[in-house]
C-alpha cells in the first residue's frame, strides 16, 4: 500500500503523523520472515523503518522537513502560506502559493499514485487534499477534537469530510461528526 501523509507547521501535526510513520514500519518488519517488531514505538527523533511506499508532503523549508528526513522518510516540498491573522495583501498573495500547491500535489500524486493520504493538519494540507480530492476523490478525517482553520477550509471548500461534514458544512454539522472549530479566543 502507497501512503501520502501531509502535515506541518507545528509538533501537534507532525509527531502523530511520525507516530503513524512508526507504525507502517513496525507492521512491514513484522510482515517481513524473520523479523520481529519492536515492542516499544521509536521516539521521532530515531531512524523509522518504512515502506518505501510512503511519501510525506510537507512546505517547501518547513519546520517538519527536518524531523521528517531525520526519521528516513521521503519527504517532498510544496508552496502553501497561511492565512488566519494576515494582513489582507499577505492572505491574498498566500492564495496564490496555495494554488500553486495544489498544482504541485497533483504532479506529485500522478508521480507517486498514493492509495491513501494521511493529513494531519496544518496549512501545508489544504493544497494536498484539495488535489487528492481532486484527483483521488478522498474523503478527510480530522485526527484531532479540534480542526483548525486548514482543515476546516479543506472539509468545506474540497467537498470532502467524515460523515456528514460535507461541502459549505457548517459549524453544527463539524459539531455533529466530532469535528470542533478551532476557537483561537482563550
Amino acid at each position: 500500500m502507497r501512503v501520502l501523509i501531509s502535515g506541518g507547521g507545528t509538533g501537534g501535526h507532525v509527531y502523530p503523523a511520525l507516530a503513524v510513520a512508526a507504525q507502517l514500519g513496525q507492521a512491514v518488519a513484522a510482515a517481513q520472515p524473520g523479523q520481529r517488531a519492536a515492542a516499544v514505538a521509536p521516539s521521532a527523533a530515531d531512524p523509522v523503518q518504512t515502506p518505501d511506499e510512503l511519501l510525506w508532503v510537507g512546505s517547501i523549508g518547513g519546520m517538519e522537513q527536518a524531523l521528517v528526513e531525520r526519521a528516513h522518510i521521503a519527504y517532498a516540498g510544496i508552496d502553501t502560506g497561511k492565512l488566519h491573522g494576515m494582513d489582507p495583501l499577505t492572505a491574498l498573495r498566500n492564495v496564490g502559493r496555495m494554488q500553486g500547491g495544489v498544482r504541485q500535489s497533483l504532479q506529485i500524486l500522478r508521480q507517486f499514485t498514493p492509495d491513501v493520504c494521511l493529513a494531519t493538519g496544518g496549512y501545508v494540507c489544504v493544497p494536498v487534499v484539495v488535489a487528492w480530492a481532486v484527483a483521488v476523490a478522498a474523503r478527510a478525517a480530522a485526527v484531532t477534537t479540534f480542526a483548525g482553520v486548514g482543515v476546516l477550509v479543506t472539509i468545506t471548500t474540497s467537498g470532502v469530510g467524515d460523515a456528514g461534514a460535507t461541502a459549505g458544512a457548517g459549524p453544527a454539522t463539524m459539531r455533529s461528526t466530532g469535528v470542533q472549530p478551532w476557537d483561537p479566543a482563550p
